[in-house]
């Protein structure tokens, strides 16, 4: 995931239907990087089964998103 500087995990499946080995990929993004995330997996696979699942935390690398800089939100700083 180059494109979007994120690490990827690389989950090994088996096809429910089909029982063929396949790998998942799975990725966290910013709901703002979905649409991209999107056009480069149509553009490496348009048969892709993708599922798109609300997280309320993401902890790590790369996702230490701090209070908007602006707004109402800035009285709760410390």
């Amino acid at each position: 995931m180059t494109e979007l500087e994120r690490g990827v995990s690389l989950v090994n499946g088996e096809g429910g239907f089909s029982h063929q080995e396949r790998k998942m990929i799975y990725v966290v993004v910013a709901p703002s990087e979905l649409y991209r995330l999107r056009q480069i997996i149509q553009r490496n696979d348009s048969r892709a089964f993708i599922s798109v699942i609300n997280v309320n935390e993401a902890l790590g690398e790369g996702f230490s998103f701090g209070l908007p800089d602006k707004g109402w939100l800035n009285r709760f700083r410390h």
